[in-house]
Order: C-alpha cells, then structure tokens, then sequence
C-alpha cells in the first residue's frame, strides 16, 4: 500500500499487514500517523532530510540517517550499539564521547565525506562478526596495529606473564625469641582456720 491508503486505512487494515512483526498495534498507529503526515506535510514523498524526518511518527535520529545516507547516500552515520561500540575500541573517537549524538559527531569529523556513507556499513559488519560485545576476535582482526582495546589488552597479558615469570625470592624463617612469661604463684582461696585452744577443766568438783 501507498502513503494514500495507509492514512486512509484503519487500524485493523495495516494490522492485518504487519501482524507478524513485533509489537504490531504499536507499529500499526505509527504508520497510519506517518501516513496522515507525508499526505499533510510532504504531498505523500517521503523526505530525504534528518530534520524532516524526525517529524514522522516512529523515526528517530538513526532511522533518518540510516534512510539518508543508504537512498541518497548522504554523508551522515547512524550510531547504533556495534557503530558506538567499535568506534570507541579501535579510537576513532574519544572515550569522552558517552552518548550516541557524540559519536556520530565525531564520526562525521575524523572520516572522508565521501566515505562516511560507506563507513557506517563497515563498523556495524565488523562489530557484528569480529569486534563483538563479548569474546571479540582480535587473533583474527586486521587492525590490531592501530586499536586500542587490542594494545590495552595485550599490555596487560604481557604484564601478567612476565609477572609470572618472576622467580620468588626464597623465604628467610625469622624465629621470633619466645617470651617466657613469668607464672606468678596462684594466690590461696582457702582461708586459714584459726583453732581456738579451749582450756580442759582438770578441776575435780565436789
């Protein structure tokens, strides 16, 4: 269906189209609303700019530059999370770049214009199959030389190792002279009895 049908469409009509992909009554309103608007706005073409594409309904700063630079191979770089992973591995922006917006930027600053297009393919390809979120394949990476994740993490097992390899000093027993405490004799619990000598009568009475 075109932009016309869709925005004439109801809910159960795109519905019936989409229902196999994920969160369809989600998907279902926002098309019919990017319909209504590319009818209102944009005489039914869709735009070829970021900041008109924003406006529709379910598209974000990534889906715009996604659309720009793969239709009309515009030199903008959609970050998504193997783009703002790699980028940051290899050094081709700053560790202080925290936030997607900061990496495309920058992105855009350090690569070739007429490559930016392309680079954007490049990063989420290599993320995806080697420089993964877990277990990256570095043995099997061609960028060694130049990424600072690898030369971070290669420093550190060159350290560890030669930390290993050290031979241990041996160790010198220190007898510590033994303190003889002096017992002191335990006082008596016992209290002395006094006897009282009682004096014998030898009288003899009567």
């Amino acid at each position: 269906p075109n932009p016309v049908q869709i925005a004439a469409g109801t809910l159960d009509d795109v519905y019936a189209l989409i229902k196999s992909y994920s969160y369809p009554n989600n998907q279902s309103n926002r098309l019919i609303g990017m319909a209504q608007l590319l009818m209102e706005k944009f005489k039914g073409e869709v735009p070829l700019t970021v900041e008109d594409l924003v406006q529709l309904p379910g598209v974000g700063r990534k889906t715009a530059n996604v659309i720009t630079s793969v239709i009309d191979r515009q030199p903008n770089m959609a970050v998504d999370t193997h783009v703002f992973r790699v980028s940051k591995r290899i050094g081709l922006v700053s560790t202080k770049a925290t936030t997607p917006l900061a990496v495309e930027k920058q992105l855009i600053q350090h690569i070739p214009r007429h490559l930016v297009h392309k680079a954007h393919h490049w990063l989420i390809l290599h993320g995806r199959y080697l420089c993964t979120a877990r277990n990256p394949k570095c043995a099997a990476c061609g960028l060694q030389d130049t990424c600072k994740f690898y030369q971070a993490a290669a420093k550190k097992a060159t350290a560890k190792k030669t930390a290993s390899q050290k031979p241990t000093p041996p160790r010198i027993a220190t007898k510590k002279a033994a303190v003889k405490k002096a017992t002191l004799p335990r006082a008596s619990t016992k209290k002395a009895v006094s006897k009282k000598s009682t004096p014998k009568n030898n009288s003899n009475k009567g």
